[in-house]
């Protein structure tokens, strides 16, 4: 999945990083903004220099807990069943499903 097709997964339900938004506890977003990014049509992702470090650095933090933990992690979008609009991209998860990283 390319960077374009995650955001437009992203805009489709609720996420960790839009909690705080709803909860009102963000100093970056409010819910109005929040809300007006999820339903417009428009997709684009503004990062600001530490988020493009965490984005850039994932990688190489998944080689290395691949190598200390002698287990394969790979990305993995996940949707509640229940609740389908709640939903996780977590930076690793392990074949088995037992252990994630984030």
């Amino acid at each position: 999945m390319d960077r374009q097709e995650w955001l437009k997964w992203r805009k489709g339900g609720i996420g960790s990083s839009d909690a705080p938004i709803i909860m009102g506890a963000s100093p970056y977003k409010t819910r109005l903004q929040l809300y007006k990014e999820k339903i417009s049509p428009e997709i684009k992702e503004e990062t600001s220099f530490i988020q493009q470090m965490g984005n850039d650095i994932e990688p190489r933090l998944r080689s290395y807990m691949e190598f200390k933990h002698d287990r394969t992690y790979a990305p993995k979008l996940v949707v509640m069943a229940e609740y389908p609009h709640l939903r996780a991209s977590l930076d690793g998860c392990s074949e088995d499903g037992q252990a994630i990283i984030e």
